[in-house]
């Protein structure tokens, strides 16, 4: 898993939050998992950039509803 999420940073140089079923059991490995990301970084960039998800259940329908959310409050 670190490998990939090193390989998504490299290329979209962007956060990666573990979300899912797997994010909901990452937060207490957090520590662990950033020093395996930091052993593979290539640069002296922080693990920082790894995050664990907030919403451990039901996250794909929490993101479906801001869209709604969004179009609603424009409309108003």
């Amino acid at each position: 898993m670190a490998i990939a999420i090193n390989n998504i940073h490299m290329v979209l140089d962007c956060d990666t939050i573990l979300g899912g079923y797997v994010g909901s059991y990452t937060e207490d490995y957090i520590q662990e998992i950033w020093s395996k990301v930091s052993e593979r970084n290539t640069f002296s960039e922080e693990s920082g950039f790894v995050k664990a998800c907030r919403y451990k259940i039901g996250a794909a329908a929490h993101g479906a509803a801001l869209q709604v959310m969004e179009t609603f409050i424009e409309q108003v």
